[in-house]
């Protein structure tokens, strides 16, 4: 008995040094969900997408919690991808100022950016599984906290599955808190989620995902993925108007950062 446990022991082993560790995952080998991922430390965590097909560059603009989430889920990476947003300014009479040369707030776009994921959970018979998610960072204090608002649409072939999620993160060190963004839109289209900024000096971010399905008929194709977050630097709310692959927003005194991500299908 204790010369078979050797022996299961020793091949245990074999097999787990026989996996490259820095192999590029194939498309077709789905990676499992990590188990109690919330409960990993944050390289546990990064080795974890390394094997879902993250790169270090790639890992690097993520923030924690989404990391978890992603990992939480498992899959494989098809696409995650640094935007550089179209940016519009609206006045607090709804005129587009953005070629003004006149100041409404001292702004610098550094503070923000724009995040586009794809991640490929499943893969059927007829049909793949997709998780896509936009991420946004405050990396310090916005000049303005207000309500911001955040989208994402996509094209006619895709079907969103189940009901969007998402949350904002903020610091306090050493802790890190995080409250649900209500949900203003949810259609077959896209979604949109309303965001309450706070005003603290500490990064703050969020992110918003969807799961949707694609026939295998659009397979090798390409997708796109239509974003747009909205920062008022006035009080109130932008509405938000959903198109497939196509956002608008309405209002007035706000910023507006609007952008897309391919991938394949």
């Amino acid at each position: 008995m204790k010369r078979s446990s050797i022996f299961l022991f020793t091949l245990l082993l074999m097999v787990v040094f026989s996996i490259p560790a820095s192999a590029a995952p194939n498309e077709n080998d789905l990676i499992a969900p990590l188990e109690d991922a919330f409960s990993k430390n944050n390289q546990e965590v990064d080795q974890y997408l390394k094997m879902m097909g993250f790169t270090e560059d790639e890992l690097a603009p993520l923030s924690t919690k989404l990391k978890k989430e992603i990992a939480s889920n498992g899959g494989i990476k098809i696409k995650v991808e640094q935007l550089d947003p179209e940016e519009r300014i609206i006045d607090k009479d709804g005129n587009d100022i953005t070629n003004s040369r006149i100041s409404i707030q001292d702004y610098n776009d550094s503070k923000f950016s724009l995040y586009g994921l794809a991640i490929k959970t499943a893969s059927g018979t007829t049909e793949n599984t997709y998780d896509i998610y936009a991420q946004y960072v405050w990396k310090s204090r916005p000049n303005f906290a207000f309500t911001d608002t955040l989208a994402m649409s996509w094209q006619s072939q895709v079907t969103p599955f189940g009901s969007p999620y998402s949350v904002h993160n903020w610091r306090n060190d050493p802790f890190t808190h995080q409250y649900t963004n209500s949900i203003q839109n949810q259609q077959n289209e896209g979604n949109s989620v309303l965001i309450d900024l706070l005003a603290v000096d500490s990064q703050q971010d969020g992110y918003i995902k969807q799961t949707v399905k694609v026939s295998k008929s659009y397979q090798g194709t390409t997708g796109s993925v239509s974003l747009g977050y909205a920062h008022k630097i006035i009080p109130g709310i932008v509405s938000t108007i959903l198109n497939y692959f196509s956002i608008s927003f309405s209002g007035s005194g706000y910023q507006e950062f609007t952008d897309r991500f391919n991938f394949t299908y």
